[in-house]
């Protein structure tokens, strides 16, 4: 009997884009441009070194809502971390799928990590044909009154972008990825806390929390500070779990908590479909404002900013819990419908010199010892009595190896191994060519993780960044970003 490797989803009803990712083409060892990453803010933050704002002016910047961005200063880009996340970032979803389940950026991450503002109206209005003067002009006015400037929910803003911004990354034709990317680092670090840099600053109950920036995976990472942190940062606490859509201007995108509700201290269960059909998907994602004099984007989205200003009629109900737990059915569903493995075990790459990338080995080995343990069952429940000790031997020994590796509750998840040739929709049997991957600041890819996670009581929630690879690398002293994760 032959055996081939299916990366996944093994049923197709939530991905739809499988085919048109990135995840895809590294999988089959293709060659794809390296991500440019995009910063505007970089002169911005040199101008204030270099002339630090007064205490006068910080006072009104935090009347317009911008403050705690200010104090969470700038850092540097981890490029490594930042690709192994976007790698397993679903745009159908709008959440990362790991090996424990999705997790995602919410309204929670971006009000407690930049203390911006949740709550107001969407930040949007009308195109009109200007020059840059008189679009500079036009900034000016929004700020002349910094309160109503203050009132605008400027951080659901900024998750619209960052949700935009992934999900155009994600494409095998991408080149580049701009927007809010200093957030989602925050928030890995927050969340997958062997990846983090050394702690700078002692956590400051005047200062966001993302400001304090030295594998387990951390759902709730605000728990113990949460009631220490400014206002500014839990301002908009009762939108944090409302199901709506994230507007700016012509950004679209739909925000959906129910997807990851151990985020929010609540049994995970297998979720809803997404809001939004595959046409409307499509749609939304074509939309510019380049060449749209006149358009009033309020008035073109003015269903979804309708949800928007009613959300707090939908905020989602669960169960609560003191560990992060799972419903016993949702890891079954949920890894017959995610990408298991981001590079293919079975290829044949150029070793190079650093760490080397053996996530999914480790991943494919376990999905070999699960699959062995089923097959033994079977045999038990169909061969003769003379075999049955010792088909239940070897039924014991897989289950203690995946036991010793706290691993046994994958014992009962689908496999990826098929026997015959995986069926993924076109001749990809043959890679176009090895690529040559770049060692530095743990910028691998893998294909699934060997964290010690318990699924059905999530409590480490571990994974490591990248479809299960430990991605560190000596370079950047990273241990184990393995996001299979």
């Amino acid at each position: 009997m032959s055996y081939d490797l299916h990366p996944g989803p093994i049923i197709d009803d939530v991905l739809f884009l499988k085919d048109s990712h990135r995840a895809r083409d590294i999988f089959y060892n293709r060659e794809l441009t390296k991500l440019v990453f995009r910063r505007a803010d970089q002169k911005f933050f040199l101008l204030l070194n270099n002339n630090p704002i007064t205490n006068n002016v910080k006072r009104y910047i935090n009347i317009a809502g911008f403050g705690g961005v200010i104090d969470c200063g700038y850092r540097n880009l981890d490029h490594g971390l930042l690709e192994a996340l976007i790698e397993r970032w679903r745009p159908e979803t709008h959440t990362f799928h790991l090996t424990i389940g999705e997790a995602t950026v919410t309204l929670e991450d971006v009000n407690v990590l930049w203390g911006l503002p949740i709550e107001g109206g969407v930040v949007s209005g009308c195109e009109q044909p200007s020059s840059v003067a008189e679009r500079i002009v036009r900034c000016h006015t929004l700020l002349e009154d910094l309160t109503v400037c203050g009132q605008l929910s400027w951080g659901s803003a900024v998750l619209a972008m960052l949700y935009r911004n992934l999900c155009k990354a994600t494409s095998s034709s991408a080149k580049n990825i701009g927007g809010p990317l200093y957030i989602l680092q925050l928030w890995a670090w927050c969340r997958i806390t062997t990846i983090a840099p050394r702690i700078l600053h002692p956590f400051d109950n005047r200062r966001p929390y993302g400001a304090m920036y030295g594998l387990k995976f951390k759902w709730r990472p605000y728990e113990e500070v949460i009631s220490f942190i400014p206002e500014i940062c839990i301002s908009g606490i009762h939108s944090w779990q409302s199901e709506c859509y994230l507007i700016y201007w012509d950004v679209v995108e739909f925000y959906t908590p129910q997807r990851v509700m151990r985020q929010f201290g609540m049994v995970q269960n297998i979720p809803r479909p997404v809001p939004t059909s595959i046409n409307e998907h499509m749609k939304l994602h074509t939309l510019t404002r380049s060449g749209k004099p006149e358009k009033n984007w309020m008035n073109i989205h003015s269903e979804y900013v309708s949800v928007w200003n009613q959300r707090w009629q939908n905020v989602i109900q669960g169960v609560r819990c003191a560990t992060p737990t799972v419903e016993p059915n949702y890891m079954q569903w949920f890894w017959s419908r995610t990408v298991l493995y981001i590079t293919n075990p079975k290829s044949q790459e150029v070793i190079q010199p650093g760490f080397q990338d053996h996530g999914s080995r480790s991943q494919f080995l376990m999905d070999v010892i699960s699959q062995t343990y089923r097959q033994a069952g079977d045999f038990m429940q169909t061969e003769s009595t003379s075999n049955f000790q010792n088909f239940e031997s070897l039924q014991n020994t897989a289950n203690q190896v995946m036991g010793m590796l706290n691993e046994e509750s994958r014992l009962h998840y689908p496999s990826h191994l098929q026997t015959g040739p995986a069926n993924l929709g076109g001749d990809e049997t043959v890679p176009h060519s090895l690529r040559m991957r770049e060692r530095r600041c743990g910028n691998v890819r893998s294909g699934a993780d060997t964290s010690n996670v318990q699924h059905e009581n999530c409590q480490d929630g571990t994974s490591n960044v990248r479809s299960g690879a430990d991605t560190s690398s000596g370079i950047s002293s990273l241990p184990s970003l393995d996001l299979n994760l």
